[in-house]
């Protein structure tokens, strides 16, 4: 089992975790995000230092969507919450740059088609928030599955 093998397995059990604490609290713990995220970007260093293809700069280009939308939390007063950037940077750190995107956009698209159907069921109003973490977990299921 190779370290990327469960980096990759740590960060389903902290999205998992993330998961249940956001639906029931709507609260993100946000050590183990960080910690995994700092580990998944010294991995990618570590790997370019051995000569692995995977890593260095262009591993670490997975944690530039994390960056986008945290800049975008920052200055649109969370529209997308600061744990769900620090998780989607964790996830950008141990993934590459299309399957970090390919993944939030499963998450976005997930996320998106449950709120219309709340919405038509009138479970929820348009201004409603959802919780987004299990919609990352659901994306990130499904990207190691398939």
């Amino acid at each position: 089992m190779t370290v990327c093998e469960i980096g990759k397995g740590l960060l389903l059990l902290l999205l998992g975790w993330s998961a249940w604490t956001d639906l029931r609290i709507r609260k993100i713990w946000w050590p183990p995000a960080a910690l995994l995220g700092i580990a998944g970007a010294a991995a990618s260093v570590w790997m370019t230092w051995q000569g692995q293809a995977e890593g260095g700069v262009f591993g670490l280009a997975g944690l530039l969507p994390g960056v986008m939308l945290l800049a975008v939390s920052l200055v649109n007063d969370r529209t997308i919450g600061r744990g769900d950037c620090l998780l989607i940077l964790a996830f950008g750190s141990w993934h590459s740059l299309i399957e970090t995107v390919e993944w939030l956009f499963i998450s976005f698209t997930l996320c998106g088609v449950c709120a219309l159907l709340l919405i038509l069921l009138r479970r929820i109003t348009p201004k409603t928030t959802l919780p987004f973490v299990p919609f990352l977990l659901a994306a990130a299921l499904w990207i190691e599955i398939w």
